[in-house]
This record gives C-alpha cells, structure tokens and sequence, in this order.
C-alpha cells in the first residue's frame, strides 16, 4: 500500500465527498492509475484525479520521515566490526565490487582504518563465466571482495582463483573453531560440496544439510553455494559484512589456508528432466538415490528433487566422467520409467 497525494482538501471534498482525508495530501504528476474504482478501504498510491472513482475511503498523507537506518550501516556496528578481533591490515590490499554505495563506502571505511589499501568499484555483479567472475576490475589487490546489491551473498577472489560460499563456508569454520567459538557443526545445503564436508570433518567439525538457511536460528556458523552467509555473534544474526572482516584476518594470519581451500573438491553434475505433470516418484526417487550413491563406493553422492514442475539430479563424484556417466544414466532410466 502506498500513499494518495493529491493537491488541496477542498479539491479532495469536491472530487470525493463520501472520502475522509487525513492530514497533508500533495498531488504526484509522476504516478497516475486510470479508470480505477477503489470502494471501502485504506488507499496509499500515488494518483492523479482522472478518472478515479473512490468511495467511502480513508486516504492518509504520506509519510515524510526518512526510514530507519539499517543497524548493519550504523556507526555501532562500524566499531563492533573495527574491535572485532586486533588485527591490522597493514601493507594489505582489498578490492570491493557492489552496486550499493552505502555498502562500498561502509566497507572501504572500515578497511581503511585499519590500515588496508583499499579500491572500490560501485557496478553491478553480473555473476560468473567458467567460475570466474564476469567484471573485475583491473588492478593488483590481494583480495577482491564480490557482494550483492544488499550485502546478503559473498564472494571472494585470491590470486586468481574465486571461492563460493563453500569455501567461505570452511574458511570461517576453520577461524571460528581455532578461538573456540564455533560449536561442533555448521549448516549447507544439499549443494555443499562433499569435498568440504570432508574437510569440516577432518577439523572434527559435522555438515548438517538444510533447505532453507534462513530458518536456522541456533547455529553459529551456516553458509550456501550461492555466496549466502549467516554467522550468529553475541545473539545477533551478521552476514557478508562481518563474513569480509573474519575472511581479511584470515588471509592475514595464513595466506596458505586460502590456496588450499579448493583442494579435493568434488565435481557436481546436473542434469533435469521437466515433468508435464505432477507425478508421484517419491519411491522412485529414493531408490535410485540408494542404488547409484552405493555405485559411487563412498567417493560422492546423489541428490534427486523435484522443483516447479521440474526433476533435478545432481551426480557428485572425485571424477568428472564418473558424475558425468551416472547423471546420463539416471536421466534416462527416469525418462524411461515416467513413459512408461
């Protein structure tokens, strides 16, 4: 719902008589509806009086006050990150790529106090070609900083090489864990590469799989392939900001830890099938699930799920002809199975 402006009250009586019209009502020549009949309710729309039939009304002004600043931008929150942990960043340099200026000028503010070199660059992020990012700017950094419009997906680029949230995910569990802070497990999703699974595990920390990360509340730590990051810190929910101060002392305290992270990572093959019909093939489902995750002989997985009409199979195996093979092949026993 959105505000009727309109010019002076008495032009409001004369045009709506069986309205009521609460406080300062301003015309907006920007927005107009036509031909619109609205009857007994509470209207908010910009509009203009032509040919608006509105009857039995409340129209209320429009709200002026400036919108509460988001605490994630607030000056608090700057020093909570800045005393985060001691680190400096001296002789260090970061690069930051999102559209927000809110949020570029956040982060290069913060950076910058504490020493770093710091390079911004306020576009739009365009995604990724062969797993590297589309635009980057040219540049030596030793860390490019990649965020959505909202600052709610990370990415992170070092010499050359991109990391996903799966990687971010291990990054920050093998931080959190060395000051005792993390906990026993942290949270994916059923794309979380077993790869780093099996790296968490080697830390003696446990993947759980979610759906959704959103509706986790008492972890400490969960992350999604996408760049989506949640860290829970002093009983408050922090995302790709706090994710980017904990990822540049990282790099500070072991610059190897960053190379290593895409050691043994496991390729993830996909494939769908589009369902003209709802089908029952939950049984189904489960059973080739079962019989190609034993083929694999515990060196990956299979993840079968159906979404909008459409059947996903992801093959998650050491080799890429192996997942390749099995992901044809479930697809066509599928196939076949639903003609059938």
């Amino acid at each position: 719902m959105k505000d009727i402006y309109l010019s002076e009250k008495k032009d409001l009586f004369a045009h709506f008589p069986t309205c009521k019209f609460v406080g300062k009502n301003l015309i907006m020549k920007e927005a107009k509806l036509e031909n619109c009949k609205i009857q007994d309710c509470q209207i908010f729309a910009p509009l203009q009086l032509e040919n608006i039939n509105l009857q039995n009304a409340i129209i209320k002004p429009r709200n002026t006050k400036h919108e509460k600043q988001n605490i994630f931008l607030s000056e608090k929150y700057f020093n909570f990150l800045l005393n985060f942990d001691k680190n400096l960043f001296d002789g260090i340099k970061i690069g930051i790529v999102c559209i927000n200026a809110h949020i570029c000028n956040f982060a290069k503010k913060l950076f910058e106090t504490m020493h770093a070199e710091v390079e911004t660059c306020q576009t739009s992020f365009d995604g990724f070609t062969d797993g590297k990012p589309t635009q980057l700017p040219r540049g030596r950094t030793d860390i490019w900083f990649l965020l959505d419009e909202n600052a709610k997906r990370l990415w992170a680029v070092h010499a050359g090489q991109t990391l996903n949230g799966d990687e971010i995910l291990y990054l920050l569990a093998w931080w959190l864990n060395g000051q005792n802070k993390l906990g026993n497990t942290v949270v994916g999703t059923k794309f979380t590469n077993l790869g780093i699974e099996n790296k968490l595990r080697g830390l003696g920390i446990g993947l759980r799989r979610t759906e959704n990360l959103e509706n986790e509340k008492d972890i400490v730590l969960a992350a999604a392939q996408n760049g989506q990051i949640q860290i829970n810190w002093e009983n408050k929910q922090h995302g790709a900001l706090l994710a980017m101060r904990a990822l540049a002392s990282i790099y500070l305290e072991n610059k190897n830890i960053w190379q290593r992270v895409k050691e043994n990572k496991y390729v993830q093959v996909f494939k769908t099938i589009h369902l003209p019909h709802t089908n029952n093939l939950d049984d189904v489902i489960q059973t080739f699930v079962k019989f190609y995750t034993l083929k694999l002989k515990n060196q990956g997985r299979v993840e079968i799920w159906i979404k909008d009409e459409t059947l996903n199979i992801m093959v998650e195996s050491i080799e890429k002809t192996t997942a390749l093979v099995l992901a044809m092949d479930i697809k066509k026993k599928i196939l076949k199975y639903i003609k059938n």
